[in-house]
């Protein structure tokens, strides 16, 4: 329900706050909220796909573009042949300091029913064990008003995301913005087989998938420790 979902999000906000000093948005999902599953054997109908014709490979630095190095690598064993990798060489001030972006290519109508799919996974963590991104969809200009910000750990495994949200806005094509964050303390994550398309208003929204429950077990769960240091002899 919104209202848990308010309540996880509060909660992941404290644990990554007291966990390092980077600034943070708030996350906010649309105002429809999030269901749990999608709805067994609807098929979905014919969507507007709002990435171009490279998909993931549109997505580009912006920001602090000194502080990550991004670039493609090959993805074995994946629906998709090629990812991209972001190695985060300093820290960012925020985590929208330094992201990656992509300009929508189709026309958004406010109310139409987004759906984002992304396999991601962390080559190398932060020092302090985790590794992070958040996906964004927002307005490409002042006011950059957010239809969602969805917060992830990454694993070290490719995993498949899934996120179902409601556009806040009207958008012509080119003023909407779909970002990937990396503002984080140094990591290196990869991201592939995005996917990002506008069922305008042919769907229910329950019909969407999502992968949101397990991320938030993903979220909550504790960071993996360090071996313990082996007692000296004496």
């Amino acid at each position: 329900s919104p209202m848990s979902l308010r309540t996880f999000s509060a909660l992941t906000i404290l644990s990554l706050a007291l966990a390092s000093c980077i600034k943070r948005e708030c996350i906010c999902p649309g105002e429809a909220g999030f269901a749990e599953t999608g709805i067994p054997g609807v098929p979905l109908p014919k969507g507007i796909m709002l990435l171009g014709p490279k998909g993931t490979l549109e997505l580009e630095l912006n920001g602090t573009k000194e502080k990550v190095n991004l670039g493609p690598v090959a993805a074995e064993g994946q629906p998709f042949q090629e990812a991209l990798r972001a190695e985060g060489k300093e820290a960012g001030g925020s985590e929208w300091s330094v992201q990656m972006q992509a300009r929508t290519v189709a026309a958004v109508k406010k109310g139409d029913l987004l759906h984002a799919t992304f396999y991601v996974r962390s080559v190398k963590p932060q020092e302090g064990g985790v590794a992070e991104t958040a996906f964004v969809f927002e307005r490409a200009q002042e006011p950059y008003t957010k239809s969602v910000t969805y917060p992830i750990r990454v694993t070290p495994e490719w995993r498949k995301v899934a996120v179902r949200f409601t556009a806040e806005e009207s958008y012509a094509p080119g003023e909407a913005q779909m970002i990937f964050r990396l503002g984080y303390e140094p990591q290196t994550i990869e991201v592939g087989g995005v996917t990002v398309v506008n069922y305008e208003k042919k769907v229910a929204f329950a019909a969407l998938p999502t992968t949101e429950g397990a991320d938030r077990k993903i979220m909550a769960a504790p960071l993996p420790k360090e071996p313990p240091l082996p007692l000296r002899a004496g």
